[in-house]
């Protein structure tokens, strides 16, 4: 019987942990939150944000969290755009009417470039360090999800061609940059905490999937 991307992820981050010595106490773990939810989805999304913002950090996984309560502004967007990109981008009021949140967040998939948590400003030159470190390790992760789109909101563009080489990122004509890197689609987007009205990030990552850039990428 094969092994689930669940089981195959826990393994990834075991060997993870004996990298990285101490630090592994601190590690905040995430990736596919509900593996038959995930399957189920066109296309499968996978989101990925910079570090936790969450200090502690002790045995920690995001895929526990999210297997029971959508809590938190950043969840929460999380919800409202996967919504968008499965549903065509609807009203919000379709959205507040008809969503569960909770079937959604178990949907999807997410991880972050940094495993131990910060706090609510990120140091982009420790980011960037880790992420450089761990690119191995991040990119193993990332083929085990196995995403169609990822939406990251990194903050710094440069990020990505550290995960992958070579990456052409173009402006959609919003502003925002695409690519496509072998099968799967990137779009370089804000963070989900970003402070606008959802509104704003919503349409505007609407518009950035039917984009023609996009669209064509």
């Amino acid at each position: 019987m094969n092994e689930t991307r669940t089981k195959i992820l826990d393994k990834l981050f075991e060997e993870w942990k004996q990298r990285r010595g101490e630090e592994a106490k601190l590690m905040c773990l995430d990736g596919i939150v509900c593996e038959k939810n995930y399957e189920s989805t066109e296309p499968k999304l996978l989101f990925v944000a910079k570090e936790p913002n969450h200090p502690e950090g002790r045995g920690s996984d995001y895929r526990k969290w999210w297997l029971k309560e959508v809590k938190y502004i950043f969840s929460k967007r999380l919800c409202l755009w996967a919504y968008g990109v499965w549903n065509d981008f609807p009203s919000l009021s379709e959205f507040d009417a008809k969503a569960d949140e909770l079937e959604l967040i178990r949907s999807i998939s997410f991880m972050n470039l940094k495993k131990v948590g910060g706090t609510g400003s990120a140091d982009p030159e420790k980011i960037r360090f880790i992420t450089d470190r761990d690119k191995e390790l991040l990119r193993r992760q990332i083929e085990i999800i196995d995403p169609d789109v990822i939406i990251g909101g990194v903050g710094d563009s440069s990020l990505w061609s550290l995960l992958f080489p070579g990456i052409a990122l173009q402006d959609c004509g919003f502003d925002i940059h695409v690519a496509r890197v072998r099968r799967v689609r990137v779009i370089d987007f804000y963070h989900p905490s970003h402070r606008v009205p959802r509104a704003m990030s919503y349409s505007l990552l609407g518009r950035v999937f039917q984009s023609d850039k996009f669209r064509s990428c």
